[in-house]
């Protein structure tokens, strides 16, 4: 009779006056339900079997309003509110309840851990070509990004449309762009291509340089292409194209093209390089440097870069 493992109490007498020719008082209803393997807890006729993302959906929807943070106070709180409204609570301690509500259809995450309920099938279309469009201009460029990239690129037009963070964007983009694009889970945020041949990582760290002015701190690089710290050492090592520097947020990685050096500069570094290296079988960056700048010359090419 009835598939919905949530009914209010009015919606069920409607349903089950419907089902019958006269109209049924309430102790035929409670019949009826429990018949159907629901039991009654205040307004709500709950399903005996029923799923726990039904109940985390209608929490949110129904008893908490606005966003919550998930906060070991409120957590408690919620734990109070299952306990009244289901008859049941959480039974894994806070960290895998915070796990299910993640993963709760229409309950989206708007900031580090704090939730609230968004239908996302109301999301206007306008709204989904937009992402569309962000997310095929960034991806055909990179192949890899996260949601905060995505977010603070385009952040007047999503406060637009009322999308204040870029948890609350990531959470549309996973609703409505799972089957196009891998979408990362738990707290990494990230987004990458899934069609077609892997790109190279090569080329998504050069034009990711070359967007920020041929220099970038590993830091952030790390951050907004959502890779590994050991990924981004293994392509600096293989290509002479990319020079660690220091910069104002730790280590970084310049472009060998952003120091600017002129054909004629660079005919000359290798002109000398050729000379001071000679028969040696090895030598040190350091002290090579050193002899650099004692050249007046190369110390002219060298300064400031």
């Amino acid at each position: 009779l009835m598939q919905q493992e949530l009914i209010f109490v009015e919606e069920a007498i409607s349903i089950c006056n419907k089902t019958e020719e006269y109209e049924i008082n309430m102790p035929v209803v409670e019949l009826i339900m429990s018949k159907q393997g629901y039991f009654r807890k205040n307004d709500l006729y709950i399903k005996n079997n029923v799923k726990l993302p039904a109940l985390i959906q209608h929490l949110f929807k129904y008893k908490i309003d606005g966003a919550i943070e998930m906060t070991e106070d409120n957590f408690e709180k919620v734990q109070v509110l299952m306990e009244n409204t289901f008859a049941r609570k959480f039974e894994n301690g806070s960290r895998a309840a915070i796990a299910r509500i993640r993963d709760t259809e229409n309950v989206i995450l708007v900031e580090g851990n704090t939730f609230m309920y968004y239908d996302l099938d109301t999301v206007s279309q306008e709204v989904i070509s937009e992402i569309s469009d962000a997310l095929e201009q960034i991806l055909v460029e990179w192949g890899s990004t996260t949601a905060r990239v995505v977010f603070d690129r385009y952040q007047e037009i999503w406060q637009r449309y009322g999308i204040t963070t870029h948890y609350h964007l990531y959470s549309i983009i996973g609703h409505y762009f799972s089957e196009d694009y891998n979408i990362g889970r738990g707290n990494t945020l990230s987004i990458q291509v899934t069609f077609g041949a892997p790109r190279d990582l090569y080329t998504m760290l050069k034009a990711y340089l070359e967007r920020y002015g041929g220099q970038a701190s590993k830091k952030q690089i790390i951050e907004d292409l959502g890779w590994k710290g050991y990924t981004l050492e293994q392509i600096i090592a293989k290509n002479a194209e990319f020079f660690t520097i220091e910069t104002n947020d730790g280590l970084g990685i310049k472009l060998f093209s952003s120091f600017g050096f002129t054909k004629d500069e660079l005919n000359k570094i290798q002109t000398y390089l050729t000379d001071y290296i000679g028969d040696k079988e090895y030598l040190f960056p350091s002290d090579l440097m050193i002899d650099m700048e004692f050249e007046d010359e190369l110390s002219e090419i060298l300064a400031d870069r």
